[in-house]
């Protein structure tokens, strides 16, 4: 297979779905950290979720970079 520097049909198809889920990812950690600041008795642990959507957020953008479906950031 000759590379083109293009991402191959099954990649492109993936862009999206992937750019939505990363986005609400974010949200969701930006979300669950102004929550924290009306919760204090629950902001340690909605801090931590938030952390933890935002590494997997980066975790599936790096898998999907490494398959060429979505470019460097």
């Amino acid at each position: 297979m000759i590379d083109t520097g293009q991402p191959n049909a099954a990649a492109v198809e993936l862009i999206r779905p992937v750019q939505n889920t990363d986005a609400f990812l974010k949200m969701a950690a930006i979300e669950l950290r102004q929550i924290a600041e009306l919760a204090p008795d629950i902001a340690a642990e909605l801090r931590h979720m938030a952390n933890q959507l935002e590494a997997e957020s980066a975790s599936r953008l790096t898998f999907y970079q490494r398959c060429g479906a979505v470019g460097s950031a």
